[in-house]
């Protein structure tokens, strides 16, 4: 994870399997495209700051 980063996005990665593409990058993070490089709200599980 980025030592910048103020909020944490948890995926709900059933989800999002069902809609777009996930991949795992060689330092473990999960990342997506999204749709037009947009993830929408409906597939966030939950929310930290």
């Amino acid at each position: 994870m980025r030592q910048d980063v103020n909020v944490l996005i948890f995926l709900d990665v059933r989800k999002t399997l069902k809609g777009m593409k996930l991949y795992i990058s060689d330092n473990k993070v999960i990342l997506t495209e999204g749709f037009d490089g947009v993830v929408p709200p409906k597939y966030f599980e939950k929310i930290k700051s």
